[in-house]
């Protein structure tokens, strides 16, 4: 079977939608299937790094920000018409592209091609593409979706929230959508500790938080309650991107129980080290618009084997937290941080280098797991033709 991959995110960009996608290519390519990838990512993202880390991003009007996106956008297009798709044909296409790049590539593929558009978020929701790219974003991207998602004979969603907005959505254009494949992010086995990491014996309590604080994941209303309402040592140790106005008011905090230190990010083999060495790790996601997502890092998390402190509104990661025994969840709102709970927290910290993670049934999030899911739902397309 011959696959092709296409994405606009690939090494050596750092994050979890790159991750996943090397992550596919390998498994394909050591399975003996015959592997093409069609890269659209960008290499000279250097310009755009440094205007979003400075305070300037920030107060730019969202008008200009609209064109800026519109303006990387035409760029991604630009590389798709340069791409010599006629080497792809007779192929499974995997798609793994914002839908409206999806749309692009349908005039390029014959019926020998068997298209498969992968979700990994819901990118035109409401409240949050209103507010950040405006209501042509949001009535374009909803025009496209409708008008050529037929055309795919396979779909793959990262859970089960994204699955349904689009089967709701989009049913009355393509039925194939309620029998699409919920393939979620994983972690990978071989960098994992095949054993629990136990920090049984240390008095310093030490979690890492790994990933960006941006928009409303912000960690000093967090920071703040461990400070005025846990009362322990704990020593946070945060490896992810941030703005240097954000870094500065991290660094301003007055805080006598907790230390942060803050990291450059780093690859994904030599975070899984640090977060597999940790007494917990520190999970944080929006205050609202993310319940469609579900964040890669707590795949990772996940298999590093240890406890997991979440802050979090979002049914899915809560319910995965809750249903596997990985940690505690509390309110993303801290003011409705109950008593009870600030106490139990307490407790659970006091304890925290005693506990271990985790039993079997986490394998379900394994690499080789996952990806033996996705391949049985891409043969069987393949084969049905």
């Amino acid at each position: 079977m011959k696959i092709t991959f296409i994405t606009n995110h690939y090494y050596p960009e750092i994050s979890i939608a790159s991750n996943r996608m090397q992550d596919l290519i390998n498994y394909f390519k050591l399975k003996g299937y015959e592997v093409s990838l069609i890269d659209l990512s960008e290499r000279g993202k250097v310009l755009k790094d440094r205007i979003k880390e400075s305070g300037v991003y920030r107060i730019i009007p969202n008008f200009l920000k609209v064109i800026y996106r519109f303006y990387e956008d035409i760029k991604i297009i630009r590389r798709i018409k340069n791409t010599n798709i006629s080497n792809f044909n007779n192929s499974v296409i995997y798609i793994s592209l914002p839908p409206i790049f999806l749309t692009i590539f349908v005039r390029y593929f014959n019926d020998n091609n068997i298209l498969v558009a992968e979700y990994r978020d819901v990118v035109y929701r409401s409240e949050l593409i209103r507010k950040e790219n405006g209501y042509l974003v949001a009535i374009l991207m909803n025009y496209f979706d409708k008008k050529y998602i037929k055309y795919y004979k396979g779909f793959v969603f990262l859970n089960e929230n994204i699955k349904k907005h689009y089967s709701l959505f989009l049913a009355e254009r393509n039925e194939k959508i309620n029998n699409g494949l919920i393939n979620y992010n994983w972690f990978v086995k071989g960098n994992i500790p095949k054993k629990s990491y136990s920090t049984k014996g240390s008095n310093v309590i030490t979690i890492v938080y790994a990933g960006s604080f941006y928009g409303s994941r912000v960690p000093f209303e967090i920071f703040n309650y461990f400070e005025n309402q846990i009362k322990l040592k704990i020593f946070f140790k945060i490896y992810g991107k941030m703005t240097s106005d954000i870094k500065g008011r991290i660094k301003m905090m007055k805080l006598d129980y907790i230390k942060i230190k803050i990291f450059n990010f780093l690859p994904r083999d030599e975070l899984i080290d640090v977060i597999s060495k940790s007494s917990a790790n520190l999970l944080i996601t929006h205050k609202y618009g993310s319940e469609y997502a579900i964040p890669g890092k707590l795949f990772d998390y996940i298999g590093a084997r240890r406890p997991i402190i979440a802050f979090s509104n979002d049914p899915l990661v809560r319910k995965i937290i809750k249903d596997y025994n990985l940690g505690i969840c509390l309110n993303r709102n801290i003011d409705e941080i109950s008593l009870t709970e600030t106490k139990y927290l307490g407790e659970y910290l006091a304890n925290i280098n005693r506990k271990k993670i985790i039993s079997n049934v986490v394998n379900k999030f394994s690499y080789n797991y996952r990806m033996q899911v996705l391949e049985k739902y891409l043969v069987n397309l393949r084969n049905m033709g």
